[in-house]
């Protein structure tokens, strides 16, 4: 997967806290037809996805499409590679993300 983008473009307003080695992302759609405003009207506001930093980010997405998950959206930030992957309909979103704190 070297090439990825995968979903329409969108914004957002990002907002970041740690907690030692557990970060915690809120997210502010800016648009109404991005991934994250859909999700808010489906379910409400509330846990969209669980991020899973990875040395080996082919291998681990790989392995979600293998159990049949479908990648949502995805693309680059940084020089680094990042997607959410539904693990089936209504189902948890992970978002494996290729060294982020490397």
């Amino acid at each position: 997967m070297d090439e990825l983008g995968v979903g329409e473009p969108f914004r957002v307003k990002l907002a970041f806290t740690q907690f030692d080695k557990i970060r915690i992302e809120l997210i502010e759609p800016l648009e109404k037809t991005s991934i994250y405003s859909e999700f808010i009207r489906t379910n409400g506001e509330g846990l969209h996805h669980i991020a899973l930093n990875s040395s080996n980010w082919d291998e681990m997405v790989s392995k979600l499409l293998e159990r049949g998950g479908k990648i949502l959206a995805g693309g680059f930030y940084e020089g680094k590679r990042w997607c959410f992957v539904q693990t089936r309909p209504g189902g948890i979103i992970f978002e494996p993300l290729d060294n982020f704190d490397a």
